[in-house]
């Protein structure tokens, strides 16, 4: 009875608290609905951040080099003299070059287990003041991530005016094994060959002059 009563008489004011606390409910509802989607979404993003990372992180290089590549060489080398003539064919013992070195700039383009290319401009310093500069191209081949074999032509020639008016620039090959230790860093060694030639009159007779260098060329490499 007394319930009933209660019940009419403050049912009137109960209603609209009755109302407000639901809309409070239902605020709450909402808001803990938008912070669940919130982590869930931060969460994947976290998730596929990590993938790709991890992606980029495993995913084999396809080449061993591939860029702009500076040398140091270190040659070692004996040069020979053959001159040719009337009535005469004679040449030289093997005379070591020592003190040789050279600096170079090229490019590599070393793909995995694919044919690649490397070209060069190298100019060596001889003892006595003497350079020579050789230009060269090459086929390559990288068996894998750090090595790699190559072989081609060069042409190369004396710098100074005194030594070209005897010998002209001439053909030569060359072949090595490189080793990357990095995408940068490498080094190589192979076998080089080099040649100048030239011609002169002595007493109405032409003598033919062949100049050639070879050795071991030792070289390390860095590429850009």
């Amino acid at each position: 009875m007394h319930s009933n009563r209660f019940k009419a008489i403050a049912g009137d004011d109960l209603a609209p608290l009755s109302a407000k606390k639901g809309r409070i409910m239902g605020f709450r509802i909402v808001l803990a609905s938008l912070l669940c989607l919130s982590f869930a979404a931060q969460a994947a993003k976290n998730q596929a951040a990590s993938t790709m990372r991890v992606t980029e992180s495993t995913e084999p290089s396809t080449h061993a080099a591939n860029g702009i590549r500076f040398s140091l060489a270190r040659p070692v080398m004996e040069a020979h003299l053959k001159v040719s003539g009337p009535f005469v064919t004679s040449t030289s013992g093997n005379a070591k070059i020592g003190k040789m070195w050279g600096g170079a700039i090229g490019y590599a383009y070393l793909p995995i287990r694919r044919l690649g290319f490397t070209a060069g401009f190298t100019i060596y310093d001889i003892e006595r003041g003497t350079t020579l500069a050789k230009l060269d191209g090459n086929m390559a081949y990288t068996l894998n991530r750090f090595v790699y074999l190559k072989a081609g032509t060069n042409i190369s020639g004396f710098t100074q005016e005194e030594s070209r008016k005897i010998v002209d620039p001439s053909l030569g090959v060359q072949t090595s094994v490189g080793v990357q230790l990095t995408q940068n860093v490498g080094a190589e060694i192979g076998y080089l060959y080099m040649s100048q030639r030239g011609d002169e009159r002595i007493d109405g007779q032409k003598y033919e002059f062949e100049l050639y260098e070879s050795g071991v060329d030792l070289a390390l490499t860095a590429t850009f």
